[in-house]
């Protein structure tokens, strides 16, 4: 089953039935089956389909032995109408006059010899049966012996019709006896003592294929037992696992379904644990074809666990029976076998011993609610097994509650699970939000800050520490421009992601927003009282706050952006913009733009006073202002950094800081020498109210205070994570993401760990891959690299000479990587050194290195370059792509690339096919391929991000999996689990 047919053509109908939860593969509508795959499980919610003493399914009226009740099935709690092979049904004959025997077999079918329900009088017998369905969707239930018995019938899922053909996938068969001991029928006509082992030949039997399958399906009846004892059934030639299949007692007959794995010559073995002997009885109903990886709806068989045992503490946290009422919550998914993910049921078999009164056992997934169907019927001192196959809850968990009087002991012994599609994208989990990133600061005093971040929130500081952050006005965007004047007045402007803002004002408890104004953001914002700001953006508008609102924008500075604004009075305002001129306000007007620093951008400007001002450039050069004339640029910084911000306490003392983490003081006549502030970060901001103190910020939520004339050390107060760029997984127990902001994350097959920053550059981690579950090596944008092992990150280190700009990274091993740069250039890793190569003049977005001998990288717009033998070749031209984005191969003959344009290409070892459209004019910006049979292909539209994939010839409908806009990269280990990460930090996952 594709991922296009659960998410594109199953639409809503994926959404899970009643109690199905989001590990369970959900039934479609009671309609026609849209899946053709033979053989295929669908877990569904148990549901009550008979029951005669109520009327469901039948008259009202007990069932006399001869009589059989003709039940619709299809159509019924989940089942479809058509395409139906087998249901998995619950069975239970309970107040029978008379001893009996329960026959299901499809309508219209003869009857079988077989039996499914054994019981006897005043007793209650519930059994797991699946059973073929007839072309009209019935299946019989016949009673043969004595008297008359009430039926119950409980359906918890169905098999596609069908031969089987992939590893898995069910055989449904017409019941047929391969095993009776008290007639010779698949051993000697001899009672089984206690101690002995049938080994009953099933391959080749009863239907059964003679090679080929790896588990059959068949009820198991103990009967004439001299005294107590235990039958466990597993593969021939296999260690006798400590679970049990069939409990007994003296003179009791019991029945109970088994999947049975096989053993390699097509035998399963039945040994009699206890005392005396037993009769045994085997009636097979179907098999499941034998392979390692069970496809979609297939049986994945486990060695037979116990997995609960609540009379030995196993599975529970106390050894202690439980009363009814309650629930015991059994973690399955994870233990025996079974794996963590994609699994949607369980093929447990429960039993129960030592009631202290009568009850009902009712399994089910953990989350949903208990659902009106039964497993397990007992009452006071009865044991009772019974298989279940049970749907798993999203946590791999399954519910086991007791109904009933008394309290009863609980064993639950694991045989096989049965697996999801893979193809259910979960919604995404916000694993690395954006949390914060200071954007903007101002300072009132050493002992009152306030800082905005990126996200709408505010922090504010006492002197000592800062306090959590505050959301101010959610979902809008950053606070970009900030100016307090006390500690009960500031103004900011929330910039929406959209580039819209709106003024908002603080009175000291609480925060008050202005409309929305249309532009292109905020420049700045400075307040000199609680009656006076001034706001401009990069329109060239400014407007005033005068206490109670603010005017509406009005241009002054036309086709230009307002950078910063500095007041020094409420009659003299001085605003600087990005071509280098200044204006002047005099508390009525501006002056027009006059040019004081030709072909520079004006990045920030501070007045103390009337009389002096000082402007910054991004050439690291200032301008000063005496009240009536400007003054020539002077450099004062020789990096290649540039000045962000400055801000003057007095005529005699400012600070600038630039994008290397570099503070610079200004006495009024000469700029200092540079001061590390944080030599890996940049400060955002700065704000120095007196020339004591002065507090600078970073866009990764770190602050740095300067008092004494020294600046302390950077720590994090308010970390900025988010924007994801990319992940990758070694298997379906281990991920690594990494984001824009530096922060690395892993996924342990259940949860993701918290984002740790590991790069404190300004450009972030552009790319990580993870060969195996022990490494993972992590680049970012400037050219360095950290590497992941024994659950740590180190780093960096640099890859030498001067990148480009690195854009992606692939490793095949722990020692040998490839990282590819905007300059066309590549950089080999061998597990301790890096060399570079120079692939093409023109950029290369991508890299894919299945083995340490052959990578492909992307170059430029429409052209692939291979590495084979230890060298690169000339880039060829791909017809039909336009802005290669990604490509992804799974060996030396097998590659997909995927463009800009919706397109994507295929490699053989040979030549690149033409394009392929996926998804026209889609923005295809991530690949993850498994084998030449499955890849899947991550794109945006207007409507938000959708996946396809490929089967190995075409590409499927694409369908939306985020609405969020963005999803920055997919990384699949098999067709059941892929993981995609967005923008907002979301992880998405396939289950």
């Amino acid at each position: 089953m594709s991922v296009r047919r659960c998410l594109a053509v199953l639409a809503a109908m994926c959404s899970f039935l009643g109690v199905a939860t989001v590990l369970s593969v959900a039934a479609p509508s009671a309609g026609a089956v849209v899946a053709t795959t033979p053989g295929e499980f669908f877990s569904l919610a148990p549901s009550r389909l008979l029951d005669t003493r109520q009327g469901i399914g039948a008259p009202k009226a007990a069932v006399p032995a001869g009589g059989a009740v003709v039940l619709q099935v299809a159509g019924q709690g989940g089942v479809p109408v058509g395409g139906v092979g087998a249901v998995v049904l619950n069975v239970t004959a309970t107040a029978g006059t008379r001893s009996g025997v329960v026959t299901v077999y499809a309508d219209g079918s003869p009857r079988p010899t077989a039996s499914n329900v054994n019981y006897v009088q005043g007793q209650t017998v519930p059994n797991l049966v699946v059973a073929p369905v007839g072309a009209n969707g019935k299946v019989d239930l016949r009673v043969s012996g004595l008297g008359t018995v009430q039926l119950i019938a409980d359906v918890s899922g169905y098999f596609l019709a069908g031969a089987p053909t992939d590893p898995g996938t069910f055989g449904s068969l017409a019941p047929a006896r391969l095993l009776d001991t008290r007639r010779g029928v698949g051993a000697p006509q001899a009672a089984v003592p206690a101690g002995a082992v049938v080994a009953l030949q099933v391959a080749g039997q009863g239907g059964v294929p003679a090679g080929g399958v790896g588990a059959v399906v068949f009820n198991v009846t103990a009967t004439a037992g001299t005294n107590t004892g235990v039958v466990t059934v597993y593969a021939d030639g296999s260690p006798r696992p400590s679970a049990s299949n069939v409990n007994y007692v003296q003179g009791q007959t019991v029945p109970n379904l088994v999947v049975a794995p096989v053993g390699a010559n097509g035998k399963v073995d039945l040994r009699v644990s206890g005392l005396g002997t037993v009769q045994l009885i085997a009636d097979v109903s179907g098999y499941f074809l034998q392979g390692d990886v069970p496809r979609i709806g297939g049986l994945g068989s486990v060695a037979p666990t116990r997995l609960l045992d609540t009379r030995h503490a196993l599975g529970v946290p106390v050894a202690a029976p439980v009363t009814a009422g309650h629930t015991v919550k059994l973690q399955v998914g994870g233990r025996a076998g079974v794996p963590g993910t994609a699994v949607s049921a369980a093929v447990l078999n429960v039993t129960v011993t030592s009631p202290t009164g009568a009850g009902v056992v009712t399994v089910y997934a953990d989350g949903a609610p208990i659902p009106h169907a039964s497993n397990l019927n007992f009452v006071k001192g009865q044991t009772v097994p019974n298989l279940v196959v049970a749907p798993v809850g999203a946590n791999g968990k399954v519910d086991l509650h007791v109904s009933g009087t008394g309290a009863v002991q609980l064993i639950a012994d694991v045989s096989g699970y049965l697996r999801d599609d893979g193809s259910m994208w979960l919604p995404p989990q916000s694993v690395d939000p954006l949390t914060g990133g200071f954007a903007s600061v101002s300072c009132v005093s050493s002992s009152f800050c306030m800082a905005g971040d990126e996200n709408g929130k505010v922090l504010t500081y006492n002197g000592t520490s800062w306090a959590p952050p505050v959301t101010i006005d959610p979902g809008q965007g950053g606070i970009f421009a900030l100016s307090c004047v006390s500690a009960t007045f500031c103004a900011a402007a929330d910039v929406s992601r959209e580039g819209a803002y709106k003024p908002i004002t603080f009175n000291g408890s609480t925060w008050k927003a202005a409309p929305f104004v249309v532009s292109a953001g905020v420049g700045d914002i400075d307040c000199r009282s609680s009656t006076f700001c001034i706001l401009v953006d990069p329109l060239g508008n400014f407007s005033r706050f005068n206490g109670t609102s603010w005017t509406s924008p009005v241009t002054i500075d036309a086709g230009a952006s307002l950078n910063s604004v500095s007041c020094a009075s409420t009659t003299m305002c001085i605003a600087v913009d990005d071509q280098g001129r200044v204006l002047k306000y005099n508390g009525t007007s501006w002056t027009a733009p006059s040019l004081k620093d030709a072909n520079h951008f004006l990045a920030a400007v501070s007045c103390p006073s009337t009389s002096f001002c000082v402007a910054v450039d991004d050439s690291n050069r200032s301008i000063t202002f005496n009240g009536s004339t400007w003054t020539a640029p002077v450099a004062f910084n020789a990096s290649t950094d540039f000045t962000i911000d400055l801000d003057c306490a007095t005529t005699s003392f400012c600070v600038a800081v630039d994008s290397g983490g570099r503070a610079f003081t200004y006495d009024g006549a000469a700029w200092s020498s540079a001061e590390t502030v944080d030599a890996s970060e940049f400060a955002a901001r700065v704000s120095c109210p007196t020339t004591a103190f002065c507090a600078a910020v970073t866009p990764q939520g770190s602050v740095a205070t300067r008092a004494g004339g020294a600046w302390s050390v950077q720590h994090q107060v308010n970390p900025a994570y988010g924007y994801p760029s990319s992940v990758s997984c070694a298997s379906a127990a281990f991920c690594a993401a990494v984001d824009a902001s530096g922060a690395a994350l892993t996924f342990d097959g259940t949860a993701w760990s918290a984002p740790a920053r590991i790069d404190a550059r300004i450009d972030g981690l552009t790319g990580v891959s993870c060969p195996t579950t022990a490494f993972c090596l992590a680049v970012d944008y400037d050219g360095y690299a950290f590497t992941y092992s024994t659950g740590s990150w180190s780093g960096p280190v640099s890859m030498g000479g001067g990148t480009g700009g690195i854009r992606g990274v692939s490793c095949a091993s722990a020692t040998f990587c490839v990282a590819v740069d905007e300059s066309g250039g590549a950089f080999a890793f061998n597990g301790s050194t890096w060399t570079g190569a120079v692939v093409s003049s023109d950029w290369l977005s991508a890299v894919s290195c299945p083995t340490s001998a052959f990578c492909v990288a992307a170059v430029g717009s429409d052209q692939i370059a291979t590495y084979s033998a230890g060298t690169w070749s000339a880039p060829v031209t791909v017809a039909g792509v336009s802005g290669l984005n990604a490509v992804s191969c799974t060996s030396t003959t097998f590659c997909v690339a995927v463009d800009g344009a919706g397109r994507a290409t295929r490699y053989d070892g040979s030549t690149w096919s033409a394009a392929a459209v996926v998804k026209d004019q889609a923005y295809l910006n991530s690949v993850s391929c498994t084998s030449t049979t499955f890849c899947v292909a991550i794109g945006g539209t207007p409507d938000g991000w959708v996946e396809s994939t490929f089967d190995g010839s075409a590409w499927s409908d694409p369908a939306l999996i985020d609405d969020r806009k963005y999803v920055a990269a997919v990384s699949c280990v098999s067709p059941s689990f892929c993981v995609a990460m967005d923008n907002d930090g979301g992880a998405l996952r396939t289950i």
